[in-house]
């Protein structure tokens, strides 16, 4: 798919997906940010159980495409549509999934390179995108402890 399937994933996916986020956000904004929620336990409970059967589903598929990049694509794959729906739904949980993705994707790039050197401007990309998932982190982690903070005091 390459260039198409990036273009269809963006306009089809991402863009209403930040889009509704904006706006959802929007609805419970608190400073610059949202006021973030955490997942229940049965929350949790059924969210990382979906995405483990998704990510073991889309690796088997990828095994038997004999794609060499089939572990680590799977798993940034998943998180790259899972990732962004919770932090629609402000859930504080996505913070720690963006790190993890952003890691997986690093390595990916990692492997890639080390496969075909003219990938090296992906790992650029992948290590800039890190740094700022990174930054993104320690901001929403922020936010999160002074609503926190603040939720303690009322």
């Amino acid at each position: 798919m390459g260039v198409y399937g990036s273009a269809a994933s963006a306009l089809l996916f991402s863009f209403p997906i930040q889009l509704m986020t904006f706006f959802s956000w929007k609805k419970r904004a608190y400073k610059k940010t949202a006021v973030f929620r955490v997942m229940t336990a049965k929350q949790r409970t059924v969210f990382f159980t979906a995405l483990l059967v998704l990510w073991a589903g889309l690796t088997a598929v990828f095994y038997h495409l004999k794609y060499e990049y089939a572990l680590l694509d799977s798993i940034s794959f998943i998180l790259g549509f899972v990732v962004p729906l919770l932090t629609m739904g402000a859930f504080i949980e996505y913070t720690y999934l963006w790190i993890v993705q952003g890691f997986v994707g690093l390595l990916l790039n990692i492997q890639m390179v080390m496969n075909d050197y003219r990938q090296t401007t992906y790992l650029i990309y992948g290590v800039y995108a890190f740094y700022c998932v990174i930054c993104a982190f320690i901001n929403v982690r922020k936010f999160y402890l002074e609503q926190q903070k603040t939720k303690t005091a009322d």
